[in-house]
């Protein structure tokens, strides 16, 4: 089975509080990122602007970003945070995407890809000009 190959782009500039916390049921051959530890994007972004992870599988997935570290997802907590639901399972040729809640947000989130039908690129979420 192909991985699929996730790019986290930081256009913020200002990533001093930042965290990265990644979530899953299952998931297998993950690269690039630790299940269920805070870390800070200044971490992942040394010199780069940009961080990827990949994975063959991840299944029930949660991807937050947040303002200060993140011991453990809360949504009555006080941390600011939002996420991004995705899933791919081992049958699946595509990864399943939830952008619902970038909406409550408030941070700029954008999501890029490349399509599993004919590898054109496309994005979604907070686009800056």
């Amino acid at each position: 089975m192909s991985r699929f190959t996730f790019q986290v782009v930081n256009n913020r500039g200002d990533e001093a509080q930042l965290h990265l916390l990644l979530t899953a049921v299952s998931g297998t051959r993950l690269d690039g990122i630790e299940l269920g530890k805070s870390t800070l994007i200044a971490d992942f972004f040394t010199g780069n602007p940009s961080h990827s992870f990949s994975a063959e599988t991840l299944v029930g997935s949660r991807l937050y970003v947040g303002y200060g570290a993140m011991p453990a997802p809360n949504p009555n907590s006080n941390r600011y945070y939002g996420w991004v639901e995705f899933s791919r399972n081992a049958t699946d040729k595509g990864v399943w995407l939830n952008l619902s809640n970038v909406d409550i947000v408030g941070l700029p989130l954008t999501l890029k890809g490349k399509s599993a039908d004919d590898g054109n690129p496309f994005s979604l979420g907070y686009r800056n000009r």
